[in-house]
């Protein structure tokens, strides 16, 4: 019905202000829908799924290299610090170029990198990605008005908030951002949530032992078994790994 109505709007214009007058209308026209239709600022991502980290880090590389090629500026974010080391490391291996986010990120952080956002992959720990701390105003001389964000996640947090956290902050920034997280099947997270039907289910959608998958409906099992064993669990302090995490609160929760 809407497409019906803008065609007789167009309509009506050209027999009412002939066709030069109709050209100048267009892009008012144009500029309008935009308004009723605004484009998506921020696209979430189903889990990408592998079966061992070793995969997961092959599906990241590759995933990284089409990004880039694609003229995004890719940030690879981790929650811990050992999956940051091992990230660091992979992507020393690969002869990545990367820089590496050693401060809370803003506006005016962006403005004072922005000869290395499109060049260099920023590899975070997301403590440094927090939207409370995020502050400055978009103005012409923003860098990524026009740019495209490609945040991958290395990981998921046990504690679901601080996912949230993260897709929050990627909302705030001046560009188009995709968010999507990468896990294996040895992750602590997905160990005591994934059963092997489950697996099974992702074999017989394609997927192979060195490659990844996505899947809307086990990304779903994962975040809603996380926000309910979140909502009652209190947290005491910070860890180095998931598996840490999981032994300091298990325990301080019991």
């Amino acid at each position: 019905m809407f497409i019906y109505w803008i065609a007789a709007r167009a309509s009506v214009e050209l027999l009412l202000t002939g066709s030069r007058t109709f050209v100048k209308a267009v892009p008012n026209l144009f500029s309008f829908i935009q308004k009723l239709f605004p484009p998506r600022r921020l696209i979430e991502h189903p889990d990408s799924f592998a079966l061992t980290r070793e995969t997961l880090h092959a599906g990241i590389l590759d995933a990284i290299r089409l990004q880039q090629s694609l003229g995004k500026s890719v940030w690879l974010v981790c929650h811990f610090p050992d999956v940051f080391t091992q990230c660091q490391t992979m992507l020393d291996r690969e002869w990545i170029h990367y820089q590496i986010v050693d401060r809370h990120t803003d506006l005016n952080w962006l403005q004072d990198n922005r000869s290395d956002l499109f060049s260099h992959v920023q590899l975070a720990l997301s403590d440094m990605l927090v939207p409370e701390h995020w502050s400055g105003e978009v103005g012409e001389s923003t860098p990524w008005l026009d740019g495209r964000m490609a945040m991958m996640v290395a990981e998921r947090h046990p504690y679901g908030p601080r996912d949230e956290s993260l897709v929050a902050f990627a909302a705030l920034f001046p560009a188009t951002v995709e968010i999507g997280h990468y896990v294996s099947f040895d992750d602590p997270v997905l160990e005591q949530r994934i059963p092997p039907r489950a697996i099974e289910v992702l074999k017989s959608l394609g997927m192979q032992g060195n490659e990844l998958i996505s899947s809307i409906a086990v990304s779903s099992r994962i975040q809603k078994q996380i926000r309910k064993e979140s909502a009652t669990r209190q947290i005491t302090e910070e860890a180095d790994s998931a598996a840490q995490w999981y032994e300091i609160h298990d325990r301080s929760n019991n």
